[in-house]
């Protein structure tokens, strides 16, 4: 736990935090709305009370000014990451952390059992595990569900982690998820730019993901019913020394084909080109960029691959289009500006859902 002043310090300087939503936390049957954005303040009162706190995000950006510390498990709920989904909440309605490459979001040792959702941290804003030293990653059955993400750190880069059982699932990795020795992290259903400092994957598990790039170094990790993106009309030879089942690796061109290195446990995969187009793993038209995820994209594969159950739309959980929280949320807010002779609002439409599908 942090100390008195050092709560007080991390309040001062997150008063410049600014925002365009309210926030509201919730604890043991009490709300408290809070209207400046400062973030930290909402998450040091968390840490002062007893108990798992559930604060809401509203729509909108938050411009960090400082690093973020988590320091008590939270359950911390934003509006959602698709555009689309969440235009109820204000033009940019989706909830952003933003605040430039020197800014990152840490969680500490008594955050474990936090779960995060909907929330998109951008323009270079890290999620770290740990703040420096290797004995502060001790993070433990920390959740993610349908968040954007910059880049994931499950511990201290290359000097490893302390960190267990991590969930990840149906996110969303702009840059790279660093593994660093953390313990029986599962991974599934989310699209992948990069993978790094692997290390030796403690049964890490990726299940039913894009990858977007080539695969890193490392071993003892599992590899199950992925998409791998390759861009390679030739031979791509796997070097990890981890176990790969029945994925799907994707070419540019007639000459793709792979090899395995020593150590490497592979059974089951399959490969396809090219990219896209009628005969491709990926017949629609609507996939212009195969380096980065697409919102706008049909990441469906070609029914040739059905019975692999490979990608984004497999497994037993998938990918659910529109990436909505999963509590209720607005998908319609509109309130006319004309009032009747006694003020009263009229035509007023609020309309709210939940995940269905």
């Amino acid at each position: 736990m942090r100390t008195g002043l050092t709560l007080l310090a991390a309040g001062l300087i997150a008063g410049a935090v600014s925002a365009q939503g309210v926030i509201t936390r919730m604890n043991a049957g009490n709300s408290h709305f809070y209207y400046d954005g400062n973030i930290q303040a909402v998450l040091d009162e968390a840490f002062d009370e007893a108990g798992v706190d559930t604060i809401l995000l509203g729509g909108g950006t938050y411009n960090l000014t400082t690093d973020i510390l988590v320091s008590s498990p939270v359950v911390v709920i934003g509006t959602g990451i698709h555009p689309d989904s969440s235009l109820a909440y204000n033009i940019n309605g989706r909830t952003e952390i933003d605040g430039g490459q020197f800014i990152e979001w840490f969680l500490e040792n008594d955050a474990s059992g936090s779960e995060f959702h909907g929330i998109a941290f951008v323009n270079s804003v890290d999620v770290q595990f740990g703040t420096g030293p290797l004995e502060s990653t001790d993070i433990n059955n920390v959740r993610f569900f349908r968040c954007e993400f910059q880049g994931l750190g499950l511990g201290n880069g290359q000097f490893g982690s302390l960190a267990n059982d991590t969930y990840i699932d149906e996110c969303i990795f702009r840059g790279g998820l660093s593994i660093s020795e953390s313990q029986g992290a599962i991974i599934r259903n989310s699209a992948i730019k990069q993978v790094y400092d692997v290390l030796n994957g403690n049964e890490c598990l990726f299940e039913n993901c894009i990858f977007f790039s080539s695969i890193g170094g490392g071993a003892g990790v599992q590899y199950e019913n992925n998409i791998f993106l390759l861009n390679s009309g030739s031979t791509y030879n796997i070097t990890q020394q981890s176990t790969y089942l029945n994925n799907l690796f994707v070419g540019t061109g007639a000459g793709f084909n792979l090899t395995y290195g020593s150590g490497v446990i592979a059974s089951g995969n399959e490969t396809d080109y090219p990219l896209s187009g009628a005969n491709g793993a990926f017949p629609s038209a609507t996939v212009t960029n195969w380096n980065d995820f697409q919102y706008d994209a049909d990441y469906t594969v070609n029914s040739d691959w059905s019975g692999l159950d490979a990608g984004l739309f497999g497994g037993g959980d998938p990918w659910k289009r529109g990436s909505v929280p999963f509590n209720p949320h607005w998908i319609e807010l509109y309130s006319p500006t004309g009032t009747t002779q006694n003020g009263t609002l009229q035509g007023v439409t609020l309309k709210a859902s939940a995940q269905q599908d």
